[in-house]
């Protein structure tokens, strides 16, 4: 697997066009079974956003959607950006977040639910995991009156 990260560094490097979507990584369970997956390739995209490409863009866009709509939109996105993109899909099944007319942006962000308590910041399956989590706080905490 690590030759292949030197395949795409140097694609990257010569400012190669093109885009990949990672799949089934990560350490959540889904599709009946847990995932012995690992996050090397989240180091190794992320990595590369804080470095410039011959045209002084950042030289991956890094997308990490949290239901279908987004990874939709976001597949539809990194096809006309040019330059090397690298989308984490999700594996497991979970509930739209998005609308179908929602609009998706290179370093963008959403705020998914807003509150006055704390603040959650996540990306791809860990936004439902804070969703749920807030949920079980919020019946937890009581509030003095």
């Amino acid at each position: 697997m690590v030759r292949g990260y030197d395949q795409v560094e140097m694609a990257i490097n010569s400012g190669a066009n093109f885009k990949i979507t990672g799949t089934h990584a990560g350490v959540m369970a889904g599709g009946g079974r847990a995932s012995q997956m690992s996050l090397p390739d989240a180091a190794f995209f992320r990595s590369f956003c804080h470095t410039k490409n011959y045209a002084g863009k950042a030289a991956v866009s890094y997308f990490f959607p949290a239901d279908a709509i987004s990874c939709y939109k976001i597949t539809e996105l990194m096809a006309n950006i040019d330059g090397c993109c690298y989308q984490r899909a999700l594996r497991a099944n979970v509930k739209a977040l998005y609308k179908p007319e929602e609009t998706f942006e290179v370093g963008g962000f959403k705020v998914v639910r807003e509150g006055k308590d704390l603040v959650f910041v996540a990306a791809g399956y860990m936004v439902h995991e804070c969703l749920r989590r807030r949920m079980n706080w919020r019946r937890r905490v009581r509030r003095p009156r």
